[in-house]
């Protein structure tokens, strides 16, 4: 009997024809340690087997964060996440992303501010950027951005076929 969504135990009942083994699964949706542990009839089991490592899995989506509002002339960073299907981080990621703003081209640029991978500003006339991820990233960096135009910009980020999962809201470069 699975002790349900809120609860992290299960219990089982041997049967004769199980023969005092038996396989049960599991399955996590956290990255986390996980040390199970077994016991019944006043009996514990004798911790030996280890701890469980739940990892991440694989690339769902990017995870975009601005403080919404820059001031045009100053930088603001942009921090990026990559995700696996549950939020947790996939620190092992090490593919290009690019990043576009949908904003005036010729007065935006972008910078590495926290990152080992390999950065580069797309130049003077376009508003986009690339970064590639490292190992050392453990699945995120710190971009900046600034902005010379009054303007609202829908920064996205996209890469291996996966994109930002939009929830991170326009950022609005104002005086």
């Amino acid at each position: 009997v699975d002790g349900g969504a809120t609860v992290d135990t299960a219990t089982y009942t041997y049967v004769g024809g199980d023969s005092g083994i038996v396989t049960l699964s599991i399955s996590d949706t956290k990255k986390e340690t996980l040390n199970i542990s077994v016991s019944g009839d006043s009996k514990i089991d004798d911790d030996t087997e280890g701890d469980l490592i739940v990892s991440a899995g694989a690339l769902n989506d990017f995870l975009l964060a601005h403080d919404g509002n820059a001031e045009a002339g100053v930088t603001d960073n942009v921090t990026v996440t990559a995700r696996d299907a549950y939020a947790n981080t996939v620190d092992t990621y090490t593919g290009t992303i690019t990043m576009d703003t949908d904003g005036t081209a010729t007065t935006i640029t972008w910078a590495n501010v926290d990152g080992s991978g390999t950065f580069n500003d797309g130049g003077t006339s376009v508003d986009t950027a690339t970064y590639t991820y490292v190992g050392a990233d453990n699945g995120f960096v710190t971009l900046s951005i600034n902005d010379t135009t009054l303007e609202n910009l829908n920064i996205s980020a996209t890469g291996d076929g996966k994109t930002d999962d939009n929830s991170e809201g326009t950022l609005v470069v104002g005086a």
